[in-house]
């Protein structure tokens, strides 16, 4: 819900999630700044121009955040949006799973959302003096007993008539939030704390007799953090590292990034100012760890992965090209390539995985209800291991894990599948009449994966016997020699009710024909075969994730 230069950068790969449905992007400002605003135009992107409610005359106050409920608000009562649910998101997460109304149970009264624990003025003070006549909670749903609201950050997921009742309670608390919140970004009464508009939403909520379902405590997580199963969410917001590969990185280091800067670029400065963000590490040098310790370096990449894959796309796609963009986006694309590679070979991994404490005193911490009171820490969580999971009754069934959503691969010809980016496609239509240090990247690296053949998978200093396992199953279920030639990759109709999506700033979608070319003839196939491959004799009209710029 702002319009600075530097939010332009920062969107989600919707598309790699899977997520379905249409993008609004809400642009709160003043007359002024809306003339100076030069916007990134997305195909698909509907953006919505409300005022500027960052100033607040009642308490001569400034503050930026105030524009996230008051847009909102404004964009409910006047763009009358036809969808059931609302998403809300900030401009600084990666969307890695897609968010599913059935699947997290919103209905009306219910919604869902992360849990954040520093939102500790949910059970103090501050939450006595403004939610006076609701009842504290009986459950651990989302906090502890006892409490007032809900212990919730974005996103958040919830039907849109409970938003309507939510959203001005939430401008309304966001201006009487910022004493006593006995939280550690307020370190005096009086001290304005960022969040305040988080306590705005949740004491919103609470009047609203809004509630949230019980949180799976992995949905959503910070880069770099351990976690034993891949989440849902990236939050980027704070500095984050990979630990033991001196890489290191903060959205407030690239305050004055220009996103829509076309080449020559200065990629030799540390922290560049135009074009695109300094690389992460590849996966092929994570050779020290395996499992949850190695998802835990993957994830710490990511978001620079998919930002520099979604910055590439912006410039292969509205900038002269030049044989820079090609040679660095190559590399862009090789780096989104190989993680999506490592993802999968850790995926039978951590179905693998055993489930287990890492203290010795993790069973007497669970009688002191340290699993309710304390629950980042003992279910791991946090960047500091897989905390007590095992005597928190928290593990989960290893064979539903997904290290991440494969709904726009491309089908080879042994019937497996392989990742194939916008970034590639774009790359392979500029680089087929060029001679340049790019396409030879392209030719030498994940130029290959777009012509039908699967690099061997990367061998991990342990368990490795799981892995080769896993390999030879993959490989005897594989149904003969299926060519499926897509056009566009595409996001499975799941018949789910539609999302709309709210976004900080810029978001895209697109949309496109999947064609399943005849497969290989009935007598090559066994009986189990010839089912599927009927079902793929099909052309579908599916509109692809919706995806943000």
């Amino acid at each position: 819900m702002d319009q600075r230069k530097y939010l332009q950068y920062s969107r989600l790969s919707f598309r790699r999630a899977g997520q379905e449905g249409p993008l609004t992007r809400l642009l709160p400002c003043t007359k002024e700044e809306l003339k100076s605003h030069t916007p990134i135009e997305i195909q698909g992107v509907n953006t919505y121009v409300a005022p500027s409610f960052a100033q607040d005359s009642e308490h001569d106050d400034n503050y930026p955040p105030y524009n996230k409920p008051g847009a909102i608000t404004h964009w409910l009562r006047f763009a009358e949006p036809e969808e059931l649910y609302i998403l809300i998101m900030d401009s600084d997460i990666i969307m890695r799973r897609p968010y599913l109304p059935e699947e997290l149970k919103v209905r009306p009264g219910w919604a869902a959302a992360p849990y954040f624990d520093f939102l500790k003025g949910v059970t103090n003070e501050l939450a006595r003096t403004h939610l006076q006549g609701v009842e504290p909670r009986t459950d651990t749903n989302l906090g502890p007993k006892g409490r007032l609201a809900d212990m919730a950050g974005a996103p958040y997921l919830i039907t849109k008539e409970d938003l309507k009742m939510v959203a001005p309670m939430w401008s309304t608390f966001t201006r009487k939030a910022w004493n006593l919140t006995g939280d550690m970004h307020a370190m005096e009464a009086g001290q304005k704390p960022w969040i305040a508009e988080m306590y705005g939403y949740v004491f919103g909520a609470a009047k609203a007799n809004v509630w949230h379902n019980p949180v799976d405590y992995f949905q959503w997580i910070y880069p770099g953090y351990f976690t034993s199963e891949p989440p849902s969410v990236l939050h980027y917001g704070l500095l984050f590292e990979v630990k033991g590969h001196g890489f290191a990185f903060d959205k407030a280091w690239f305050h004055d990034f220009d996103p829509q800067q076309c080449t020559p670029w200065d990629l030799s400065l540390d922290r560049p100012t135009a074009g695109l963000l300094p690389l992460p590490p590849s996966p092929s040098t994570f050779t020290e760890v395996t499992g949850p310790f190695l998802l835990k370096l993957l994830l710490a990449i990511e978001p620079l992965v998919v930002l520099n894959s979604a910055l590439c796309e912006h410039h292969l796609t509205h900038c002269p090209i030049s044989d820079q963009l090609l040679t660095e986006c190559a590399k862009v694309a090789k780096l989104e390539q190989e993680l999506d590679d490592a993802y999968d070979d850790l995926e039978p991994i951590l179905r693998g995985t055993e489930c287990k404490d890492q203290y010795p005193d993790c069973p007497g911490w669970e009688k002191t209800n340290q699993c309710v009171e304390n629950p980042t820490m003992m279910l791991g969580a946090t960047d500091l291991g897989p905390g007590c999971r095992k005597s928190c009754k928290r593990c989960h069934a290893n064979d539903g894990i997904k290290t991440r959503e494969r709904g726009h691969d491309e089908v080879l010809e042994d019937g497996s599948s392989q990742s194939r980016s916008p970034v590639q496609a774009l790359l392979e239509r500029h680089m087929s009449s060029r001679q340049s240090l790019a396409a030879r990247i392209w030719a030498n690296g994940v130029g290959k994966g777009s012509q039908g053949k699967r690099r061997e998978p990367r061998p991990l200093p342990r368990l490795k016997k799981d892995l080769e396992d896993a390999m030879e199953v993959k490989k005897e279920a594989s149904i003969g020699n299926v060519r499926l030639k897509l056009r566009r990759k595409r996001t499975s109709t799941s018949g789910q009710p539609r999302v709309a999506h709210l976004k900080v700033h810029v978001q895209g979608r697109s949309s496109g024909m999947m064609d399943v070319l005849k497969g290989p003839s009935q007598e090559q196939l066994s009986a189990e075969a010839v089912l599927q491959a009927s079902l793929q004799r099909v052309k579908w009209l599916a509109s692809c994730g919706p995806r943000i710029f």
